[in-house]
């Protein structure tokens, strides 16, 4: 869950910040983003950010992304957001705290590699890294659920006055404070009297912690780990974990879903397009080539990605990828729906294999003859196709 919450903080982060006027020239173009850029570095950590403005992240409609990389000790002050958070932790591990709204006691347990967290607007969280080594995190936000649909809002509960992550405390009298704590206005002065202070900060553990971890709270209502859990599709070319609202219930209150790919070496990923959703991209792990078609038979892109890489499929675009000839390729996507969808076209249920032999042939004036032959060829594999 602390990854959740990073990434909420990393959203929140993103949100914070302000893009720079000007971008350094990298490699984009209407569907590759271009590198995040750092949007905030502190003594705990940094964001990075890829660009709203970018063309691709205009085709998905509020959906923005971000990467936290939280230091040995570093911690995310607790806050909340206007906007839904979906994180995937990329490496490392955490302390994380999520507050139920209903009343539930805060639960506090460690975030790893693999784990998808889900943060509901208005949910405060944390986030600390008590290891020795760095941790990193995925988050996609989703403005539009948020106050201004396109914005960020982040709302601290912590931190010092009249800065951009200044907390929400001091928007309040001291004497109203004092009578809600039932403690005088000099306790409260003290308690608000930082006068500079990141939201990620350096804070090393003591040798004894002061959390307990109840096994009452719902925690497991709102993290899912991709890597160990059972695979949906284990095929000769690779292996496919989905997460949607079936196993995870509460992403249908953000509509929001991911899936975790490796192709093997020489594999391909079956060529499709989704119905109901848009998809972000991160490449996590390799190299490979993605190629995404318009309508009338126009080639939209098609470019080698690496490890780092995001891009954007949208909604209805067919789309195929596939893995270097050297080495595995693996990647993450994120769906602007909690349960996407996806035609084939190719594979064990291609559309084509529905569409009666007479009228495929007259569709593309060939002979039955051909469309047998390729219908014939290919009678394993789902999403992930292997060549011989």
């Amino acid at each position: 869950m602390g990854i959740f919450w990073a990434s909420f903080w990393i959203g929140l982060i993103l949100a914070l910040a302000s893009a720079s006027g000007c971008l350094s020239k990298q490699r984009s173009s209407e569907y590759l983003l271009p590198k995040p850029e750092i949007k905030l570095e502190q003594k705990g950590g940094k964001v990075l950010a890829w660009p709203s403005h970018s063309a691709g992240l205009k085709e998905t409609n509020n959906i923005g992304a971000s990467l936290l990389e939280l230091h040995s000790h570093g911690l995310l002050l607790p806050a909340y957001s206007d906007s839904a958070q979906i994180c995937y932790v990329i490496q490392g591990r955490a302390t994380s705290g999520l507050i139920d709204p209903n009343g539930k006691p805060t639960n506090v347990r460690y975030v790893r590699a693999g784990d998808v967290v889900l943060v509901l607007p208005g949910w405060p969280f944390w986030l600390w890294n008590t290891a020795n080594f760095q941790t990193k995190a995925l988050c996609v936000l989703d403005t539009a659920t948020g106050v201004n649909p396109g914005s960020y809002k982040p709302f601290f509960l912590a931190g010092s006055k009249g800065n951009d992550t200044g907390g929400i405390l001091h928007g309040f009298s001291r004497d109203i404070l004092a009578h809600a704590w039932d403690v005088d206005e000099d306790h409260v002065e003290r308690v608000l009297a930082a006068k500079e202070m990141d939201f990620i900060i350096k804070v090393k553990p003591e040798p004894r912690s002061h959390f307990s971890f109840d096994g009452s709270a719902d925690f497991g209502e709102f993290t899912f780990n991709m890597q160990t859990a059972r695979a949906d599709a284990i095929e000769r070319g690779g292996w496919l974990t989905f997460l949607n609202e079936n196993k995870l219930p509460n992403l249908h209150e953000v509509d929001l879903g991911a899936s975790l790919v490796k192709l093997n070496p020489g594999s391909l990923f079956s060529p499709q397009w989704l119905t109901n959703a848009d998809q972000l991209v991160y490449v996590l792990k390799g190299r490979g080539k993605v190629e995404i078609a318009r309508p009338r038979g126009k080639e939209a892109f098609s470019e080698q990605v690496e490890e780092g890489d995001m891009f954007v499929v949208p909604k209805l675009a067919p789309y195929v990828i596939v893995a270097s000839d050297d080495n595995p390729f693996e990647w993450i996507s994120f769906y602007t729906s909690s349960e996407s969808r996806s035609m084939f076209l190719a594979g064990s249920e291609s559309v084509f294999r529905s569409i009666p032999l007479d009228i495929l042939a007259a569709s593309f004036n060939v002979s039955s003859e051909i469309l047998s032959k390729i219908e014939s060829q290919r009678v394993n594999g789902r999403y992930i196709l292997k060549f011989p």
